[in-house]
């Protein structure tokens, strides 16, 4: 005789799969209404593209005027046993950096939305991975330390958006600088000498484009 199949746990594992499935899409859900709103009320909008050799950008919508500039760091010896040299965030810096930004505008007029890019986590790319997340991290403490809400984006979101899906065959670096030209000479003409050498002698203007992106998605609505 065949002994009778005891589904008791099975039933209890669906059960709590549906719970945990759930509360995760009650989360989902929580982080895009946060999201929406705060990209819907934005006026001073931070881009930053991660890393410590990168850009950062601030366009403020109510004077019409942009901030861009090499992320501020320094170099120093690395914490390992080896003898060599690391780039780091200099937290003091861009913290400064962020409260000139914000004390141009008026409390009562300020709506700051910060863009973080989400930063690279790969295997092969050991030593960049733990530069970009340590940078991440440099960055975050900042903003909690000035109790700025912020959002985290993926590349490919603002990328994709510029320059299409397809962007195996194309140059990035070089389609930002383009791009971020286009974007400071028809947005911001008053800046552009100023800005454009900046972007030329960087290479890029990602953090620039990542602030056009969030202002592009603003109009979308």
């Amino acid at each position: 005789m065949n002994k009778p199949i005891d589904r008791t746990k099975s039933n209890l594992h669906i059960k709590e799969k549906k719970k945990q499935d759930s509360k995760i899409a009650a989360i989902k859900n929580e982080r895009k209404k946060i999201r929406n709103d705060l990209i819907s009320n934005a006026n001073l909008i931070f881009g930053l593209d991660n890393g410590s050799t990168g850009t950062i950008s601030c366009i403020n919508k109510v004077d019409g005027t942009i901030s861009f500039m090499k992320t501020p760091s320094r170099v120093e010896l690395d914490y390992t046993q080896d003898i060599k040299y690391i780039n780091r965030i200099d937290v003091v810096e861009l913290k400064k950096w962020f409260e000139t930004n914000i004390s141009l505008m008026k409390d009562d007029n300020r709506f700051i939305i910060v863009i973080l890019e989400r930063p690279m986590k790969n295997p092969t790319r050991f030593e960049q991975s733990i530069s970009a997340c340590r940078a991440f991290e440099a960055t975050l403490i900042i903003l909690e330390e000035l109790n700025l809400k912020y959002i985290v984006i993926d590349s490919k979101q603002w990328q994709h958006y510029f320059f299409g899906k397809n962007t195996t065959n194309i140059d990035l670096k070089l389609e930002s600088m383009r791009k971020g030209l286009d974007v400071l000479k028809k947005n911001f003409k008053k800046q552009y000498n100023e800005i454009s050498e900046i972007i030329k002698n960087h290479g890029d203007a990602d953090s620039l484009l990542i602030c056009q992106y969030i202002i592009d998605q603003q109009l979308q609505r």
